[in-house]
């Protein structure tokens, strides 16, 4: 598919979160912004500067400086996730505001931005440095060694190896989380009553979500996963099973909680579970059935998931796709793929 000149654009924007230094893996909301890691307020600010040269009327205006007010509210608590979050969290975010901006801009104006960012994000130029003056010496009778600056330079760290799509083996046996292995057996509790059974996925498309209410991101694509589940009723099966918190209060505060009254606590056993889930279920009314994994949440373990994950589960029991975030528009493609395969019965 032929990127869009804002999608580029905003590819650069990434790029720059995306090389940046690590954050670190816990980050509790007292700890000074300083010692968060890298702050991405930049980013926007950038785009802020490259969209004021395209010659916004009143109206778009407004409305770019809507969205952008939207994307720093949206990205300021990313320090604070988990760092196998971060990124998916920015995508999504950003993909959301790429979606947005191109609905704000003319392609005229779009292509004005792609070159601003361009311009931005190409490094400037460095007056070549004179050579220093020293007085001329016999050459050396050995090679050169490197000089302190060079010899204590600390090589850069090396980037996290991506999860192998894979499954991986363990001790307890493979990890089934991977794109590719079957799924485990499992039986939770359904919401309002009634059992889920991995057993009953058989020759059925699965799409599987994981989530607890205290995900910002969870709450925000509740109508959006449930559009998806009603435009694909009687193709699909949508199923959300109910977590630990993701940031429980008291140990892991995020602004956008606070700011939307949000304060569950973890849940000490499982009928504070329950009642969490019946809770997430009265206020958002998901369309999608709700089951609950047990306390210690071993089908979360499973299937590798993380605050907001989703799978979608071929008629054949496989892992077809993973999303670590979930995204509903990514995952269009995959149930789409899913329901078209057809599996032949085994003899």
């Amino acid at each position: 598919m032929r990127s869009t000149p804002v999608a580029i654009a905003m590819l650069l924007l990434l790029n720059a979160v995306a090389t940046a230094q690590p954050m670190p893996t816990t980050a509790p909301a007292t700890v000074p912004a300083s010692e968060r890691g890298v702050s991405v307020q930049p980013v926007i600010d950038r785009l802020e500067a490259a969209l004021s040269h395209v010659g916004l009327s009143a109206d778009q205006k407004s409305k770019a400086d809507a969205l952008l007010a939207e994307l720093r509210t949206q990205l300021r608590d990313l320090p604070n996730l988990a760092p196998e979050d971060r990124r998916d969290t920015y995508r999504q975010v950003m993909g959301d505001g790429r979606r947005k901006l191109a609905e704000i801009l003319t392609p005229d104006q779009q292509k004005v931005l792609r070159d601003h960012q361009q311009v931005q994000a190409r490094p400037a130029a460095q007056a070549p440095t004179p050579p220093p003056k020293v007085r001329p010496t016999a050459p050396p009778a050995t090679p050169p060694v490197a000089t302190d600056a060079i010899a204590n330079k600390t090589p850069a760290p090396a980037a996290t190896p991506a999860a192998s799509d894979k499954p991986i083996d363990n001790a307890d046996g493979p990890f089934t989380g991977a794109v590719g292995a079957a799924i485990p057996d499992f039986t939770l509790k359904r919401l309002p009553s009634g059992l889920v059974k991995s057993a009953a996925f058989a020759n059925r498309v699965v799409v599987i979500e994981f989530g607890s209410y205290s995900a910002p991101p969870f709450r925000y694509r509740t109508i959006a996963m449930d559009a998806l589940a009603k435009e694909y009723s009687g193709r699909a099966e949508f199923i959300t099973i109910y977590t630990a918190e993701a940031y429980p209060a008291g140990e892991w505060d995020v602004a956008r909680n606070r700011d939307d009254k949000v304060s569950i606590p973890r849940h000490p056993d499982e009928a504070a579970r329950m009642s969490a889930a019946e809770n997430m279920r009265a206020i958002l009314k998901p369309l999608r059935a709700v089951a609950v994994d047990s306390l210690d949440d071993p089908v979360a373990v499973k299937f590798r998931a993380g605050a907001h994950s989703a799978f979608v589960i071929g008629r054949d029991g496989v892992i077809v796709a993973r999303q670590q975030w979930c995204d509903p528009d990514g995952l269009r493609r995959h149930i789409d793929a899913a329901t078209a395969q057809r599996v032949t019965p085994k003899p």
